[in-house]
């Protein structure tokens, strides 16, 4: 009955075509307002459109992230490597851009909670264009920058004191214990196996180390929340058009990442299953945002 609402002449359907897309994406807004993990949301998503109804508009519906989207409206692809290597030249105007110039003051707490000292070898994870790997430095400290995307690490700014190598997270071209300390910014949300990842991170730290991460975060309080989601659904794809358009499907798609990880993972509970202890968290700026940090557990005498 539904495709029967559909009208015979082709720039009518395609009219209405759009119209049934507007309204399968704010339906999938309204699933995701605060609360809605507790919504009966297969039950829901069945009622508002029906599967001849998607089928007819070409609709598809994410029971993980509780949405309707139209594949042309949303990106897909979340691998970093395919994501990130046209953002090099104006990776760090975005990301000041569409953090609304927090991201600063976000890197400047990730390396105090880090605290090196002038003596320390440190590596930076996802490392980029090196932002965070200059804050590091202005302690003394050396810096090995680590990322694999190419773009990102020729657009970084050179200095003394910072190295930068290209290598995978999950797969660290370097010994165990290499390290006295490791920051890593932005990645959990684009790997397969967090716990391994971090394993991974923690492999070339030596013991007693610290381990420091920057992370978005997804905040609590319903009204912070509420807001939260405007300017991720929002404004994000909004103020990344003013970069490029590029940009817009980067701010398009954050939310879903952000939101795809909260609701499989709590972040601290990943970093103790991973064997690092003493683990905190700094939440940053309403709950958007979060440092977190532990350290290495000492290995137990006659491992290797």
């Amino acid at each position: 009955m539904a495709v029967a609402l559909l009208r015979r002449d082709p720039v009518a359907r395609r009219v209405d075509r759009e119209i049934f897309v507007l309204l399968g994406v704010t339906a999938a807004l309204l699933m995701q307002l605060p609360g809605a993990a507790y919504w009966p949301n297969d039950a829901l998503a069945a009622a508002l459109l029906p599967p001849s109804l998607r089928a007819a508009f070409g609709l598809r519906y994410g029971a993980a992230e509780r949405v309707f989207y139209h594949p042309k409206m949303i990106p897909t692809t979340v691998r970093p490597e395919v994501l990130f290597p046209p953002l090099g030249p104006d990776y760090e105007r975005a990301s000041t851009l569409l953090s609304l110039g927090l991201e600063a003051g976000w890197r400047r707490r990730l390396a105090r909670r880090a605290a090196p000292r002038a003596a320390d070898l440190y590596l930076d994870v996802a490392t980029g264009t090196g932002l965070v790997a200059r804050e590091l430095r202005r302690s003394g400290c050396r810096v090995v920058g680590i990322d694999l995307v190419p773009s990102m690490i020729d657009a970084a700014h050179r200095s003394d004191g910072i190295a930068f190598v290209l290598g995978r997270a999950e797969r660290l071209p370097f010994p165990d214990a290499a390290f006295d300390g490791l920051t890593v910014t932005y990645l959990l949300r684009y790997v397969d196996d967090p716990v391994a990842t971090l394993r991974e991170l923690a492999r070339v730290v030596r013991p007693g180390g610290r381990l420091t991460m920057l992370e978005f975060d997804r905040p609590r309080a319903l009204p912070v929340r509420a807001g939260w989601w405007l300017y991720t659904r929002l404004g994000l794809p909004l103020v990344g058009a003013l970069v490029s358009p590029t940009w817009h499907d980067v701010g398009a798609f954050l939310a879903r990442s952000i939101d795809g990880f909260c609701d499989r993972y709590a972040m601290e509970e990943v970093w103790r299953a991973a064997g690092i202890v003493d683990v905190r968290t700094d939440t940053l700026f309403l709950g958007t945002a979060a440092v977190t940090w532990g350290h290495v557990a000492a290995r137990p005498s006659g491992a290797t």
